[in-house]
Protein backbone atom coordinates (compact mmCIF):
# COMPACT_ATOMS: atom_id res chain seq x y z
CA UNK A 1 0.00 0.00 0.00
CA UNK A 2 3.23 2.01 0.53
CA UNK A 3 4.07 1.85 -3.30
CA UNK A 4 0.84 3.38 -3.98
CA UNK A 5 0.28 5.69 -1.43
CA UNK A 6 -2.33 4.55 -0.06
CA UNK A 7 -3.43 4.75 3.62
CA UNK A 8 -6.32 2.88 5.46
CA UNK A 9 -8.59 4.36 7.29
CA UNK A 10 -9.19 1.92 10.07
CA UNK A 11 -12.30 2.32 11.88
CA UNK A 12 -12.78 -1.31 13.03
CA UNK A 13 -10.16 -4.19 13.23
CA UNK A 14 -10.99 -8.06 13.80
CA UNK A 15 -9.31 -11.24 14.27
CA UNK A 16 -11.36 -13.73 12.91
CA UNK A 17 -10.98 -14.09 9.47
CA UNK A 18 -14.70 -15.50 9.32
CA UNK A 19 -15.98 -12.59 10.88
CA UNK A 20 -14.08 -10.28 8.46
CA UNK A 21 -16.12 -12.29 5.69
CA UNK A 22 -18.65 -11.41 7.14
CA UNK A 23 -18.57 -7.82 7.65
CA UNK A 24 -17.09 -7.22 4.28
CA UNK A 25 -20.26 -9.69 2.30
CA UNK A 26 -22.29 -7.37 4.45
CA UNK A 27 -20.79 -4.32 2.94
CA UNK A 28 -19.02 -3.14 5.63
CA UNK A 29 -15.63 -2.90 4.49
CA UNK A 30 -12.76 -4.44 2.49
CA UNK A 31 -10.00 -6.75 3.70
CA UNK A 32 -6.97 -8.63 2.58
CA UNK A 33 -6.76 -12.17 3.46
CA UNK A 34 -4.89 -15.07 2.24
CA UNK A 35 -5.67 -16.85 -0.68
CA UNK A 36 -6.62 -19.97 1.48
CA UNK A 37 -9.87 -18.68 2.15
CA UNK A 38 -10.52 -17.76 -1.46
CA UNK A 39 -13.36 -21.05 -1.59
CA UNK A 40 -14.95 -19.44 1.67
CA UNK A 41 -15.55 -15.66 0.26
CA UNK A 42 -15.92 -16.14 -3.11
CA UNK A 43 -19.72 -16.83 -3.17
CA UNK A 44 -20.90 -13.40 -1.37
CA UNK A 45 -17.36 -11.49 -2.24
CA UNK A 46 -15.52 -10.40 -5.21
CA UNK A 47 -11.64 -11.31 -5.29
CA UNK A 48 -8.87 -9.77 -6.58
CA UNK A 49 -5.52 -11.19 -6.75
CA UNK A 50 -2.82 -9.11 -5.69
CA UNK A 51 -0.23 -8.55 -8.58
CA UNK A 52 2.98 -7.40 -7.06
CA UNK A 53 4.97 -10.69 -6.22
CA UNK A 54 6.89 -8.96 -3.50
CA UNK A 55 3.92 -8.04 -1.22
CA UNK A 56 4.03 -9.58 2.08
CA UNK A 57 1.73 -10.37 5.32
CA UNK A 58 3.00 -9.74 8.99
CA UNK A 59 2.67 -13.08 10.72
CA UNK A 60 3.31 -13.36 14.71
CA UNK A 61 4.41 -16.37 16.57
CA UNK A 62 3.00 -16.61 20.42
CA UNK A 63 3.13 -19.12 22.81
CA UNK A 64 2.67 -18.85 26.78
CA UNK A 65 5.60 -17.74 28.44
CA UNK A 66 4.34 -19.45 32.11
CA UNK A 67 2.62 -22.54 30.52
CA UNK A 68 3.97 -25.64 29.65
CA UNK A 69 4.15 -26.60 26.46
CA UNK A 70 3.67 -29.91 24.53
CA UNK A 71 6.77 -31.75 23.26
CA UNK A 72 4.89 -31.34 19.80
CA UNK A 73 4.41 -27.58 20.42
CA UNK A 74 7.59 -27.17 21.79
CA UNK A 75 9.16 -28.40 18.70
CA UNK A 76 7.18 -26.85 15.99
CA UNK A 77 8.20 -23.55 17.79
CA UNK A 78 11.74 -24.37 17.85
CA UNK A 79 11.69 -25.35 14.33
CA UNK A 80 9.89 -22.15 13.14
CA UNK A 81 12.61 -19.84 14.94
CA UNK A 82 15.18 -21.83 13.23
CA UNK A 83 14.14 -21.38 9.86
CA UNK A 84 13.94 -17.58 10.87
CA UNK A 85 17.91 -17.65 11.63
Amino acid sequence: MRRYNLTPVITQEVGEAMTIIGLVSAGLGVSILPASFKRVSAQRNALVTIAEEDAVSEMWLVWPKHHEQSPAARNFRIHLLNALR
